[in-house]
């Protein structure tokens, strides 16, 4: 499932919640504009760390154009010990920087709503 398809599978099932129906659909509009805000600000930040973490060896052997998170999921299990726990620590320092930004995000939200 790519990622486009995730993001219409999860704004379909927001449309299931009470109160967010087709008679609500000013509702349903926000809570999509709100996933797509947060979902791509998340993969860019994901992408930008990740090239910046990973080591650079290691990120000469990947195919260019991709996202960098797809091509590198499926072969972290099959890397030699240093390198995978690396790629480990790059993915979760990569995920820490997603979630700071996050908290910006709803930080700036939250003043804006007062």
């Amino acid at each position: 499932m790519t990622p486009k398809h995730k993001l219409v599978h999860l704004t379909s099932l927001i449309m299931l919640i009470p109160g967010l129906g087709h008679r609500n659909r000013s509702n349903g509009t926000a809570c999509q504009v709100r996933l797509f805000v947060t979902a791509h600000p998340g993969a860019q930040i994901l992408q930008n760390q990740l090239l910046h973490r990973l080591p650079v060896d290691f990120t000469k052997t990947l195919p260019e154009g991709i996202q960098v998170a797809y091509a590198v999921i499926p072969q972290i299990k099959h890397l030699a010990e240093p390198l995978q726990m690396q790629v480990r620590v790059a993915f979760a320092e990569s995920t820490r920087a997603i979630w700071y930004a996050l908290i910006g995000f709803g930080g700036a939200g939250f003043l804006v709503s007062l």
